[in-house]
């Protein structure tokens, strides 16, 4: 800190030894924790990469950049030589790579439960994720009003007991619709319940 009041970080000052002061783990270093999609801008002018920012975190989104690249030159280079390391399922460096496991479960549990069903079919890391039973708890109690309390006993699973009370709620839609035909044949056509209650299933095909 150059002056009073200024909280720039110099990132290219080297650190000063203080007597036999035990080193710090991160006394040495001068990585800065910055904005994943500023280290995906690719020019100075891109309002992600910083544009009117101070020189020193234009200096510092460099840096990162120039890590990430390296990193991904290396494995790159690494399955070159090596091409029995090749996977079909392997994929390139990704946002996800350089994100911590909060970060993706604090997105998720913005979710609905269409979503988050969708979003566990995305890759297994996100299907592990999405397993947390905390979400769906939140989702039962959120949409369907439903409380620990209410129930007799712990379900297996409180994703088992929102997708059932999904199916029941469609259940419960179709036999309306289906009375509704119902009624409605019957009245206007004078024809048999019977043969009512045939037609109106076959137009509402259970799900």
């Amino acid at each position: 800190m150059s002056r009073r009041g200024d909280y720039r970080l110099d990132v290219d000052r080297k650190p000063r030894a203080e007597g036999n002061q035990a080193p710090s783990p991160t006394s040495t270093s001068t990585a800065l924790i910055v904005h994943p999609m500023s280290l995906f801008a690719q020019s100075p002018t891109s309002p992600l990469y910083g544009c009117g920012s101070p020189e020193w975190l234009r200096r510092a989104i460099e840096f990162q950049r120039q890590e990430v690249k390296q990193q991904w030159e290396e494995q790159r280079s690494q399955l070159d030589q090596d091409p029995a390391q090749k996977s079909p399922t392997r994929q390139a460096l990704s946002l996800l790579d350089y994100t911590c496991e909060e970060n993706v479960r604090t997105i998720l549990s913005f979710l609905d439960g269409v979503s988050l069903c969708a979003a566990s079919r995305v890759c297994r890391f996100f299907h592990a994720v999405s397993d947390d039973d905390s979400y769906w708890l939140h989702l039962c109690q959120a949409e369907w009003a439903i409380s620990p309390d209410q129930l007799r006993e712990r379900p297996a699973s409180y994703q088992a007991l929102y997708k059932f009370a999904c199916q029941s709620l469609k259940r419960l839609i179709r036999e309306f619709f289906e009375e509704q035909c119902l009624v409605s044949m019957q009245t206007s056509f004078r024809i048999p319940r019977d043969a009512a209650l045939t037609i109106a299933r076959r137009t509402f095909v259970a799900p």
